[in-house]
C-alpha cells in the first residue's frame, strides 16, 4: 500500500503580540503534514517555539526533509518519530500525529465534535496593577475562573500584579504564575516568599532554565509554594526527576512527545508518580489544540487545559470549529483539507509506502 505524504509551510499572523520571557511573538510559523491513502487523510501540526526547546523553524524544516526520505525508503513512522524526538520533537509530534489520525480517518480524528467543554484557563496580561485588574474582570465576565499570569519581571512587581489579579478571582478561582524560565534562585525564592500566603495560586511554572535541577531542588526545599516544571520535562525519567526536586507538577503538551500515544504514556506516568498535571498549548493553531482537546477528553483530565494557541491567530487556514464559550474549549470539530493546507509553501512530497 502507498500513502501520498505531504506538508506545507504557513506563516500565521496573531492577533495581538504574545509575550514570553524569552520571546514576544507576533506570528505562528506553522508546518502542517498530510498522510493520504486508502481513502483516509491524517494531519499533524509542527509549531517550533525557539527558545522553548531549542528546534527552531529552520531545523524543523530539515528534519521534515529528512523524514521525507526516510519514510521513501520504507522506515516506520514510529521508529522515525522515536528517532527524531530528542533533536527534533516538535517535528517529531507532527510526523506521528500525521499516522496516527490517519489510521483513524479525518471523519473521527477532526471533524467529529468533541461531546463535552474543556475548562480553559484564561490568560490574564497587565503591566501595571490597574491593568491587571482590568483584564482579570474581562476575564471573569467571560466565565473564566482559572488565570495564567505570564511572570518574569522583578519580584516585588509580579507581587503587584499577582496581588491585583487574586482580589477579583471570583470563589473557587484559582492563578497559575508560569515564568518561562526566567529567574535565578534567588529572585524565584524571594518571589515564592512574598506569594506564599496567598492561596490563590496554585503553582510557579518552570521558574528556570531547564537544566538547572538542582536550583528547583533548593528552591522546594526552601519554601512551600507548588512548582510546576514545563520546559524540563520531554520524557518519562524526567517525570520521575521532577517528583526528586520536589516539584508538585509537570506541564504536558503534545508538541513534547511524539504523538498522541506517547503523550498518553506520559500522563499516565505523571498519575503514577503522584503529580498534579496541567495539558495544552499556547503556542500552537487549531489543528493541534484540537487533538490536544481529544487526548484531554479521553485521558479524563481535570485541570483547565491551557490549549489556547489557536485564539491567538488572526485567522487558520481551514475552517476551526474551535471556539471559546463561558470560560471552556467548545470544539465542533475541523475542516482541516489538503487544498486548505496547500495554499502554503510546500515542503516535502513522496509517496510512501505503509509499514506498520
Amino acid at each position: 500500500m502507498k500513502l501520498l505524504f505531504r506538508a506545507w509551510y504557513h506563516s500565521l499572523p496573531l492577533r495581538r503580540p504574545y509575550r514570553l520571557s524569552f520571546a514576544t511573538l507576533e506570528r505562528f510559523e506553522t508546518f502542517y503534514v498530510a498522510l493520504e491513502g486508502e481513502g483516509r487523510i491524517g494531519f499533524g501540526e509542527i509549531t517550533p517555539l525557539p527558545g522553548y526547546g531549542g528546534e527552531t523553524v529552520e531545523e524543523a524544516w530539515l528534519a521534515l526533509t529528512g523524514a521525507n526520505s526516510e519514510l521513501a525508503k520504507g522506515k516506520p513512522a514510529a521508529e522515525l518519530a522515536a528517532q527524531l524526538a530528542p533533536k527534533y520533537p516538535f517535528t517529531a509530534s507532527g510526523l506521528a500525529c500525521a499516522f496516527e489520525t490517519w489510521a483513524e480517518g479525518e471523519s473521527e480524528a477532526f471533524m467529529a465534535p468533541l461531546l463535552a467543554a474543556v475548562p480553559l484557563a484564561g490568560l490574564c496580561a497587565g503591566n501595571t496593577p490597574a491593568e491587571m485588574v482590568a483584564e482579570a474582570r474581562r476575564l471573569i465576565g467571560d466565565g473564566f475562573t482559572v488565570f495564567k499570569l505570564k511572570a518574569g519581571r522583578a519580584p516585588e512587581t509580579e507581587e503587584a500584579l499577582v496581588r491585583a489579579a487574586a482580589k477579583e478571582l471570583p470563589p473557587g478561582g484559582s492563578l497559575r504564575l508560569d515564568a518561562n524560565q526566567a529567574y535565578g534562585y534567588e529572585d524565584a525564592l524571594e518571589l515564592c516568599r512574598r506569594l506564599e500566603d496567598l492561596g490563590e495560586v496554585a503553582l510557579l511554572e518552570q521558574p528556570f532554565k531547564p537544566e538547572m535541577w538542582s536550583e528547583c531542588a533548593r528552591l522546594t526545599s526552601s519554601t512551600s509554594f507548588p512548582i510546576m516544571l514545563d520546559e524540563s520535562i520531554w520524557i518519562k525519567e524526567e517525570i520521575s526527576r521532577a517528583v526528586e526536586v520536589g516539584a508538585k507538577h509537570v506541564k504536558l503538551k503534545l508538541c513534547k512527545h511524539p504523538g498522541l500515544a506517547a503523550t498518553s504514556a506520559m500522563v499516565e506516568e505523571a498519575r503514577r508518580c503522584g503529580l498534579g498535571i496541567v495539558y495544552g498549548n499556547g503556542v500552537q493553531t487549531a489543528l493541534g489544540n484540537h487533538l490536544e482537546a481529544r487526548a484531554h477528553l479521553r485521558l479524563g483530565l481535570s485541570t483547565a487545559t491551557e490549549a489556547n494557541g489557536f485564539a491567538k491567530v488572526k485567522e487558520h487556514p481551514f475552517p476551526s470549529g474551535l471556539t471559546v464559550s463561558r470560560g471552556k474549549l467548545v470544539d465542533h470539530g475541523l475542516g482541516v483539507n489538503i487544498a486548505a493546507l496547500a495554499t502554503g509553501r510546500l515542503v516535502v512530497e513522496a509517496v510512501v509506502p505503509h509499514v506498520s
